[in-house]
């Protein structure tokens, strides 16, 4: 990613890259996702398994934002930041998938690639997709992007696989706006790696894989694995507070109740509830998460939404019960074939609630 003024530092950098000890395969599934990173603990892993921060470049050029992004600030040189996985060294000659959630402010390149020449770079003040041997060379694969790529979070995402680089391009929750292309791999095997010269961008989220990523469009599936399920409401949670447009689903500035309830009705389309998200909260959603054994325990934020965590608050309690039946769903089937939602009985309420109590109570007496 340097021009050619940052030639003889991008060089430098491959040479130390490549004399790193190996390690464990990596064998993380896409769908997985286990290697997510928002980067909020600062833990960027350079080529040996060690903390590097900031990253392959001047001192002052990389820093976390309150919201835990990284800043990059570069010169007129290449700054890399490579990534591990699982805290240890992918090995050199693994095949790998990365995409990373970026918000370019003036930088004239940026991208994925793997700390040598085999690049998915969006260059020429943000006009265009690289994908090839080195970045932004005519040699290279170079495609259009028919919009302005600056000051709104993007999707980059590299997956290297039989002897292809693959790249791709896209605004989040946009299909239209897919620009894609691939390219020949070079005999460069090493890390996977992001960085940015000529300019600045923030990177906000990112993930690495074993399997190519699958590309997803679908509003609120925050892990990009083309489903709307219970992990896309538990890192929404995981991300309460925060400012991270990624989250933003009411468009407000903040992540916060509103996103998670427009999630939960409006994204998914379903009841406060609904633990398992088959679109009905019923006897088995109560059932389900009074086994999970977390109800009104001693462990501080230990539950999930399948786990009874459904006013946000990490923990599965009455409170949780009282904002699932005040949603007024239960038994009444999928949201959206309802015409009028009757509130529901009291007495068989709590009778429902009591036959799961005491179902789950059986259970844990049986363990």
């Amino acid at each position: 990613m340097c021009n050619q003024k940052g030639t003889f530092c991008l060089q430098l950098i491959l040479t130390v890259c490549l004399c790193g000890a190996g390690a464990a395969p990596l064998n993380v599934l896409a769908q997985d996702f286990s290697d997510y990173d928002n980067f909020e603990d600062g833990s960027i892993q350079d080529e040996y398994g060690i903390e590097l921060f900031p990253c392959q470049g001047p001192a002052s050029a990389a820093s976390l934002n309150e919201e835990g992004d990284i800043e990059m600030n570069a010169g007129f040189w290449a700054l890399w930041c490579t990534r591990g996985f699982n805290d240890e060294l992918i090995p050199a000659d693994d095949e790998w998938s990365v995409r990373m959630l970026i918000t370019s402010k003036a930088a004239n390149a940026w991208g994925l690639g793997t700390l040598a020449y085999d690049n998915v770079t969006l260059c020429n003040n943000g006009r265009t997709l690289s994908i090839g041997y080195n970045s932004c060379t005519s040699q290279n694969e170079l495609i259009p992007v028919p919009y302005e790529t600056k000051g709104e979070p993007l999707y980059l995402q590299m997956d290297k696989f039989d002897g292809i680089v693959n790249g791709s391009l896209w605004k989040p929750g946009d299909a239209e706006s897919l620009v894609q292309g691939s390219y020949p791999v070079a005999a460069h095997k090493t890390r996977p790696a992001f960085g940015v010269s000529n300019g600045t961008a923030t990177f906000h989220d990112m993930w690495v894989a074993s399997q190519p990523i699958p590309i997803s469009f679908a509003e609120g599936d925050f892990n990009a694995n083309g489903l709307l399920d219970a992990a896309d409401l538990d890192m929404l949670v995981d991300n309460l507070g925060t400012d991270r447009k990624g989250f933003d689903l009411t468009g407000d500035g903040h992540v916060d109740l509103l996103d998670h309830q427009f999630w939960v009705k409006d994204v998914k389309n379903t009841w406060y509830g609904d633990a398992n998200l088959d679109g009905e909260f019923n006897s088995g959603d109560l059932v389900d998460i009074f086994k999970a054994g977390e109800y009104e325990d001693a462990i501080q934020g230990n539950s999930t939404w399948s786990e009874g965590d459904w006013n946000a608050d990490g923990d599965f309690s009455s409170g949780d019960l009282v904002t699932a039946f005040k949603d007024a769903g239960y038994e009444q089937g999928p949201r959206g074939a309802l015409v009028a939602v009757p509130e529901p009985a009291g007495p068989s309420l709590l009778g429902v609630i009591g036959f799961a109590l005491y179902s789950a109570s059986r259970i844990r007496t049986r363990i």
